[in-house]
C-alpha cells in the first residue's frame, strides 16, 4: 500500500512539473513570436492580469503582459476576442479613449498602439518619447463603469497575499451598485493548470523537488539491491 501511495505521489509530482513547465515556457514563446500564430478567437489563460478597462457598451478589456495580449469580454463575462501584439515580453498599460478605442502603451520599445472597437489595429508607433502621456492616472487593477455604476477589480485567486504576486493566478471581480460582488471573468479550470507565470512556477517549485526526492530514493534502493546481488555472487 505504501509503495502504491509513493507511486501516485510521484506521478502527481511529475504531472505537476510538466504542467508548470508548459505554463511557464509558453508565455515566453508567445511573447517572443508565437503570438502571431494565435487566432483572435482563441481564449488564452489570463496569466498575470495587469490592466483593466471598460468601453461604452460595458465590454471589459483585460491586459495579460505575460502573453503580450489583451482579451475582451462582454458585460456578462463571455469571451469575445483577444489581440496579441509585440510588447517584447514586457509590461504595458491599457485604456479606452473618448472614441471608444483601445489604447496600449508598452514600456519596452516605448510603443503606442491604437485599436478600433472590433480589434483592428489602426496605428502603431515605436520609440515614442511621450509614450507615457495619457496613462499617468491609469489604474492597473481597478476600473469603474460610470454609466452602469459598476466597478471591476483584479483580485488574486484564494490567496489575498502577497498582492503583488498572484501565486494561484487572478480573476476579475464585479461589484454592482448594491455592493454585491461576483467573479465575472476567470480562466477555465482546464487552462488554469497550464497558466503562467503563476501558478506555473509554483507547480515547478513544488513538483520538481518532490519527484526528485522520490526518484532519488528509487535509485538508491536499486543501487543497494545491485550491491547486495553482487556480493551474493
Amino acid at each position: 500500500m505504501k509503495k502504491v501511495c509513493v507511486q501516485i505521489i510521484a506521478i502527481f509530482a511529475c504531472l505537476l512539473t510538466v504542467c508548470g513547465i508548459i505554463g511557464f515556457v509558453s508565455g515566453f514563446l508567445v511573447s517572443f513570436g508565437l503570438y502571431k500564430a494565435i487566432p483572435d478567437s482563441f481564449e488564452m489563460p489570463l496569466g498575470d492580469l495587469t490592466g483593466i478597462a471598460v468601453d461604452s457598451e460595458g465590454n471589459i478589456y483585460c491586459g495579460t503582459p505575460f502573453y503580450s495580449r489583451v482579451q475582451v469580454y462582454d458585460i456578462e463575462g463571455k469571451f469575445l476576442y483577444g489581440k496579441c501584439f509585440d510588447s517584447s515580453g514586457g509590461a504595458f498599460k491599457i485604456k479606452i479613449n473618448e472614441n471608444d478605442q483601445l489604447e496600449v502603451m508598452t514600456y519596452r520599445g516605448h510603443k503606442k498602439l491604437l485599436f478600433s472597437k472590433n480589434g483592428t489595429l489602426l496605428n502603431e508607433r515605436s520609440n515614442v518619447s511621450t509614450f507615457k502621456v495619457g496613462f499617468e492616472n491609469v489604474n492597473d487593477k481597478y476600473c469603474f463603469d460610470e454609466k452602469r455604476n459598476i466597478s471591476y477589480q483584479i483580485t488574486p485567486i484564494l490567496l489575498p497575499f502577497p498582492k503583488s504576486i498572484h501565486l494561484l493566478g487572478a480573476h476579475i471581480v464585479k461589484k454592482d451598485a448594491t455592493g454585491k460582488e461576483t467573479i465575472i471573468i476567470k480562466t477555465p479550470f482546464y487552462k488554469w493548470f497550464f497558466m503562467g507565470p503563476f501558478p506555473g512556477f509554483l507547480f515547478i517549485f513544488i513538483g520538481t523537488p518532490v519527484y526528485s526526492i522520490i526518484l532519488g530514493k528509487k535509485i538508491k534502493i536499486r543501487l543497494l539491491f545491485w550491491n547486495i546481488a553482487g556480493r551474493d555472487k
